[in-house]
Protein backbone atom coordinates (compact mmCIF):
# COMPACT_ATOMS: atom_id res chain seq x y z
CA UNK A 1 0.00 0.00 0.00
CA UNK A 2 1.19 3.41 -1.08
CA UNK A 3 -0.44 6.42 1.66
CA UNK A 4 -0.42 10.27 0.18
CA UNK A 5 -1.29 12.42 3.30
CA UNK A 6 -0.95 16.29 2.34
CA UNK A 7 1.55 17.96 4.37
CA UNK A 8 0.98 21.79 3.15
CA UNK A 9 0.32 23.20 0.14
CA UNK A 10 2.94 25.17 -1.90
CA UNK A 11 1.41 27.46 -4.77
CA UNK A 12 0.17 24.78 -7.94
CA UNK A 13 2.39 21.86 -5.85
CA UNK A 14 1.04 20.69 -2.79
CA UNK A 15 3.64 18.58 -1.32
CA UNK A 16 2.95 14.82 0.15
CA UNK A 17 3.63 12.34 1.94
CA UNK A 18 3.85 8.91 0.73
CA UNK A 19 4.33 5.46 3.32
CA UNK A 20 4.92 2.10 2.64
CA UNK A 21 6.07 -0.67 5.26
CA UNK A 22 6.71 1.69 8.23
CA UNK A 23 8.79 3.85 5.66
CA UNK A 24 8.21 7.17 4.52
CA UNK A 25 9.23 10.03 1.78
CA UNK A 26 7.95 13.60 0.54
CA UNK A 27 6.34 13.08 -3.27
CA UNK A 28 5.13 15.87 -4.93
CA UNK A 29 1.80 15.77 -6.07
CA UNK A 30 1.30 17.27 -9.64
CA UNK A 31 -2.15 16.30 -10.65
CA UNK A 32 -5.90 15.24 -9.31
CA UNK A 33 -8.37 16.04 -12.05
CA UNK A 34 -11.85 14.66 -12.62
CA UNK A 35 -13.55 14.15 -15.56
CA UNK A 36 -16.50 12.76 -17.07
CA UNK A 37 -17.06 12.55 -20.88
CA UNK A 38 -21.02 14.38 -21.45
CA UNK A 39 -21.07 15.39 -18.08
CA UNK A 40 -18.06 17.69 -17.89
CA UNK A 41 -16.91 20.16 -20.04
CA UNK A 42 -13.04 19.88 -19.12
CA UNK A 43 -11.31 18.48 -16.46
CA UNK A 44 -11.84 19.58 -12.95
CA UNK A 45 -8.43 20.50 -10.99
CA UNK A 46 -8.86 19.27 -7.55
CA UNK A 47 -5.90 19.36 -5.60
CA UNK A 48 -6.30 21.84 -3.38
CA UNK A 49 -9.03 19.58 -1.73
CA UNK A 50 -6.98 16.80 -1.06
CA UNK A 51 -6.32 16.12 2.35
CA UNK A 52 -5.59 12.42 1.88
CA UNK A 53 -4.73 9.49 -0.78
CA UNK A 54 -4.50 5.60 -0.20
CA UNK A 55 -3.19 3.47 -3.28
CA UNK A 56 -3.01 -0.18 -3.30
CA UNK A 57 -1.19 -2.47 -5.16
CA UNK A 58 -2.49 -5.91 -5.32
CA UNK A 59 -0.05 -9.16 -6.30
CA UNK A 60 -3.46 -11.26 -6.94
CA UNK A 61 -5.24 -8.25 -9.04
CA UNK A 62 -4.00 -6.87 -11.68
CA UNK A 63 -5.06 -3.44 -11.32
CA UNK A 64 -4.83 -0.73 -8.52
CA UNK A 65 -7.34 0.43 -6.12
CA UNK A 66 -7.57 3.05 -3.53
CA UNK A 67 -9.17 6.00 -1.77
CA UNK A 68 -8.62 9.83 -1.87
CA UNK A 69 -10.20 11.98 0.84
CA UNK A 70 -11.43 15.24 -0.13
CA UNK A 71 -11.77 18.70 2.42
CA UNK A 72 -14.60 20.05 0.45
CA UNK A 73 -14.93 23.56 1.37
CA UNK A 74 -16.05 24.99 -2.32
CA UNK A 75 -18.95 22.90 -2.76
CA UNK A 76 -17.37 21.02 -5.90
CA UNK A 77 -19.41 17.84 -4.84
CA UNK A 78 -22.43 19.80 -5.16
CA UNK A 79 -21.39 21.52 -8.54
CA UNK A 80 -19.74 18.27 -9.91
CA UNK A 81 -22.49 16.15 -9.03
CA UNK A 82 -20.78 13.28 -7.84
CA UNK A 83 -22.42 10.12 -8.92
CA UNK A 84 -19.72 7.17 -9.09
CA UNK A 85 -18.02 6.02 -12.79
CA UNK A 86 -15.82 9.55 -13.09
CA UNK A 87 -12.66 9.37 -14.06
CA UNK A 88 -9.61 10.77 -11.73
CA UNK A 89 -6.66 11.05 -13.11
CA UNK A 90 -3.57 10.91 -10.39
CA UNK A 91 0.23 12.09 -10.94
CA UNK A 92 3.23 12.93 -8.74
CA UNK A 93 6.79 12.49 -8.89
CA UNK A 94 9.61 12.47 -6.13
CA UNK A 95 11.33 15.63 -6.94
CA UNK A 96 11.26 18.68 -8.84
CA UNK A 97 13.03 17.34 -11.55
CA UNK A 98 11.96 13.93 -11.17
CA UNK A 99 10.09 11.49 -13.60
CA UNK A 100 6.24 11.86 -13.38
CA UNK A 101 4.06 8.82 -12.62
CA UNK A 102 0.62 8.90 -13.65
CA UNK A 103 -2.41 7.09 -13.42
CA UNK A 104 -6.12 7.07 -14.59
CA UNK A 105 -8.90 5.52 -12.25
CA UNK A 106 -12.77 5.20 -12.18
CA UNK A 107 -14.99 6.41 -9.19
CA UNK A 108 -16.81 3.47 -7.64
CA UNK A 109 -18.21 4.85 -4.62
CA UNK A 110 -18.80 8.33 -3.18
CA UNK A 111 -19.06 8.83 0.55
CA UNK A 112 -19.77 12.07 2.34
CA UNK A 113 -19.96 13.45 6.03
CA UNK A 114 -20.40 16.69 6.60
CA UNK A 115 -18.31 18.85 9.00
CA UNK A 116 -20.59 22.21 9.13
CA UNK A 117 -22.90 24.72 7.08
CA UNK A 118 -19.56 25.24 4.35
CA UNK A 119 -18.06 21.84 4.66
CA UNK A 120 -18.03 18.02 4.34
CA UNK A 121 -15.47 15.27 3.85
CA UNK A 122 -15.80 13.21 1.00
CA UNK A 123 -14.13 10.03 0.08
CA UNK A 124 -14.23 8.43 -3.46
CA UNK A 125 -13.09 5.01 -3.84
CA UNK A 126 -11.06 4.08 -6.71
CA UNK A 127 -10.27 1.51 -9.30
CA UNK A 128 -7.92 1.33 -12.39
CA UNK A 129 -9.29 2.29 -15.49
CA UNK A 130 -8.34 -1.24 -16.86
CA UNK A 131 -10.51 -3.25 -14.48
CA UNK A 132 -13.51 -1.46 -16.40
CA UNK A 133 -12.09 -1.45 -19.63
CA UNK A 134 -11.56 -4.80 -19.70
CA UNK A 135 -15.37 -5.73 -18.45
CA UNK A 136 -16.07 -4.42 -22.12
CA UNK A 137 -15.03 -7.27 -23.66
CA UNK A 138 -15.61 -11.18 -23.56
CA UNK A 139 -13.15 -13.30 -24.44
CA UNK A 140 -14.17 -16.30 -25.86
CA UNK A 141 -11.02 -18.16 -27.77
CA UNK A 142 -8.48 -20.41 -28.27
CA UNK A 143 -4.92 -20.15 -27.91
CA UNK A 144 -1.29 -22.01 -28.27
CA UNK A 145 1.14 -21.25 -26.69
CA UNK A 146 3.22 -20.60 -23.40
CA UNK A 147 1.06 -18.90 -20.73
CA UNK A 148 3.33 -15.48 -20.56
CA UNK A 149 3.44 -15.41 -24.35
CA UNK A 150 -1.00 -15.50 -24.24
CA UNK A 151 -1.26 -13.74 -20.91
CA UNK A 152 0.52 -10.94 -23.32
CA UNK A 153 -1.45 -11.57 -26.31
CA UNK A 154 -4.98 -11.29 -24.47
CA UNK A 155 -3.43 -7.76 -22.75
CA UNK A 156 -2.21 -6.47 -26.68
CA UNK A 157 -5.22 -7.60 -28.52
CA UNK A 158 -8.15 -6.25 -25.95
CA UNK A 159 -6.64 -3.93 -23.50
CA UNK A 160 -3.58 -2.33 -25.45
CA UNK A 161 -1.96 -3.33 -22.38
CA UNK A 162 2.33 -4.75 -22.49
CA UNK A 163 3.00 -7.28 -19.94
CA UNK A 164 6.68 -7.10 -18.74
CA UNK A 165 7.80 -10.38 -17.70
CA UNK A 166 10.20 -10.61 -15.20
CA UNK A 167 12.45 -13.50 -14.75
CA UNK A 168 13.08 -17.08 -16.31
CA UNK A 169 9.62 -18.10 -18.20
CA UNK A 170 11.29 -20.61 -20.41
CA UNK A 171 10.69 -23.95 -18.14
CA UNK A 172 6.75 -24.44 -18.85
CA UNK A 173 6.17 -25.54 -22.58
CA UNK A 174 3.51 -24.94 -24.91
CA UNK A 175 -0.59 -25.20 -23.43
CA UNK A 176 -3.60 -25.18 -25.78
CA UNK A 177 -6.31 -23.59 -23.77
CA UNK A 178 -10.08 -22.43 -24.69
CA UNK A 179 -10.99 -19.25 -22.78
CA UNK A 180 -14.58 -20.03 -21.34
CA UNK A 181 -16.23 -16.60 -21.90
CA UNK A 182 -14.03 -14.71 -19.58
CA UNK A 183 -13.46 -10.84 -19.87
CA UNK A 184 -9.99 -10.27 -20.30
CA UNK A 185 -8.30 -9.76 -17.06
CA UNK A 186 -10.48 -12.52 -15.61
CA UNK A 187 -8.78 -14.80 -18.47
CA UNK A 188 -5.13 -13.72 -17.96
CA UNK A 189 -5.33 -14.67 -14.43
CA UNK A 190 -7.22 -17.97 -14.99
CA UNK A 191 -4.11 -18.80 -17.64
CA UNK A 192 -2.11 -17.19 -14.58
CA UNK A 193 -3.14 -19.76 -12.15
CA UNK A 194 -2.16 -22.45 -14.75
CA UNK A 195 1.48 -21.82 -14.36
CA UNK A 196 4.38 -22.78 -12.60
CA UNK A 197 7.82 -22.48 -12.98
CA UNK A 198 10.88 -24.94 -12.67
CA UNK A 199 10.67 -25.36 -8.53
CA UNK A 200 6.41 -25.31 -8.43
CA UNK A 201 6.33 -21.39 -7.22
CA UNK A 202 3.11 -19.78 -8.76
CA UNK A 203 3.37 -16.68 -10.85
CA UNK A 204 1.65 -12.96 -10.07
CA UNK A 205 0.22 -10.78 -12.71
CA UNK A 206 -0.21 -7.31 -10.90
CA UNK A 207 -0.30 -3.31 -11.80
CA UNK A 208 2.42 -0.86 -10.07
CA UNK A 209 2.42 3.10 -10.27
CA UNK A 210 5.81 2.54 -11.60
CA UNK A 211 4.71 2.67 -15.67
CA UNK A 212 1.76 1.55 -17.83
CA UNK A 213 2.39 -1.77 -18.19
CA UNK A 214 1.32 -5.23 -16.06
CA UNK A 215 3.99 -7.77 -14.69
CA UNK A 216 4.26 -11.37 -14.68
CA UNK A 217 6.44 -12.57 -12.14
CA UNK A 218 6.99 -15.41 -9.79
CA UNK A 219 7.60 -15.86 -6.05
CA UNK A 220 10.54 -17.63 -6.59
CA UNK A 221 12.33 -14.70 -8.57
CA UNK A 222 10.82 -12.58 -5.77
CA UNK A 223 12.39 -14.29 -2.84
CA UNK A 224 16.12 -14.69 -5.00
CA UNK A 225 18.11 -12.21 -2.82
CA UNK A 226 20.95 -13.81 -1.58
CA UNK A 227 21.36 -13.62 2.57
CA UNK A 228 24.54 -11.79 3.72
CA UNK A 229 26.25 -10.90 7.26
CA UNK A 230 26.13 -7.17 7.25
CA UNK A 231 28.37 -5.65 10.07
CA UNK A 232 30.17 -8.85 10.36
CA UNK A 233 33.01 -8.84 12.49
CA UNK A 234 31.43 -5.90 14.83
CA UNK A 235 29.62 -7.30 18.05
CA UNK A 236 26.37 -6.46 16.50
CA UNK A 237 26.50 -8.58 12.76
CA UNK A 238 23.50 -8.52 11.62
CA UNK A 239 21.72 -11.00 8.12
CA UNK A 240 20.45 -9.03 5.40
CA UNK A 241 19.63 -9.64 1.77
CA UNK A 242 20.44 -7.99 -1.27
CA UNK A 243 20.11 -8.69 -5.37
CA UNK A 244 21.37 -7.21 -8.39
CA UNK A 245 18.68 -6.07 -10.74
CA UNK A 246 19.02 -5.05 -14.73
CA UNK A 247 17.35 -1.17 -15.09
CA UNK A 248 15.16 -0.48 -18.40
CA UNK A 249 17.82 2.10 -19.27
CA UNK A 250 20.85 4.04 -17.72
CA UNK A 251 19.24 7.26 -16.78
CA UNK A 252 17.45 9.19 -13.89
CA UNK A 253 14.02 7.91 -15.09
CA UNK A 254 15.37 3.80 -15.14
CA UNK A 255 16.61 4.39 -11.55
CA UNK A 256 13.18 6.06 -10.14
CA UNK A 257 11.03 3.46 -12.43
CA UNK A 258 13.12 0.64 -10.99
CA UNK A 259 13.12 1.39 -7.65
CA UNK A 260 9.58 2.54 -7.65
CA UNK A 261 8.43 -1.42 -9.35
CA UNK A 262 10.49 -3.22 -6.33
CA UNK A 263 9.63 -1.33 -3.88
CA UNK A 264 5.58 -1.58 -4.95
CA UNK A 265 6.17 -5.58 -5.50
CA UNK A 266 7.90 -6.29 -2.42
CA UNK A 267 5.93 -4.06 0.16
CA UNK A 268 2.40 -5.39 -1.78
CA UNK A 269 4.74 -9.32 -1.12
CA UNK A 270 4.57 -8.16 2.79
CA UNK A 271 0.65 -6.44 2.71
CA UNK A 272 -0.41 -9.47 0.81
CA UNK A 273 1.18 -12.38 3.35
CA UNK A 274 -0.20 -9.50 6.76
CA UNK A 275 -3.19 -10.13 5.30
CA UNK A 276 -3.27 -13.84 4.83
Amino acid sequence: MMRLKSLDHLGTNPLNRIEAGGQSSDYILEKVELNHIGRFIEPVDIRTLVSGIEIYEHLDKPYLSGNIILTDFSKVYNRADLQGAENLSIAFKKSKNGPIYEKMFIIDLVETKKLNDNTENIMLHLTEEIAFKSNLYNVNRSYRGKPSNIISNIASQFLSKVVNIIGEDNYQGDMNVIVPNMNPLESMIWIKNRATDKDGYPYFLFSTLANDELYLLNLSDMLHATPTLFNAGTPRPQLSSCFLEAMESDSIDGIYNMHLLYWVSTSSLVEHNNHD
